[in-house]
């Protein structure tokens, strides 16, 4: 993962990210969620039908308030588990996005 999102850092004009089924994890989360803050470009970020735990999506989300060219987030269809402290953690990450 840690190569991926160092590939995908180096490539500025990036405009659109689809993740679907992409098994993410906190941990692949993170890695990913630091190259897209150096994403600038980057206009949509979609990522669906992942298992992806709170924190890892609290992280993607927290670090896409770093690109000034949002336009869109979708985060359907995932897996947020039941931690009561991890969605709120989601929520105030997209506190943050907006």
């Amino acid at each position: 993962m840690k190569v991926v999102s160092n590939h995908l850092a180096s490539l500025k004009e990036v405009q659109e990210i689809r993740l679907v089924d992409s098994q993410l994890n906190v941990d692949r989360c993170k890695i990913l969620a630091d190259s897209l803050m150096r994403m600038k470009k980057l206009r949509i970020f979609r990522v669906s039908d992942s298992n992806i735990l709170g924190l890892g999506l609290s992280s993607l989300v927290y670090n896409l308030a770093f690109s000034p060219n949002m336009l869109m987030l979708d985060i359907s269809r995932n897996t947020l588990g039941s931690n009561a402290n991890d969605i709120k953690e989601i929520i105030i990450s997209m506190q943050k996005l907006l």
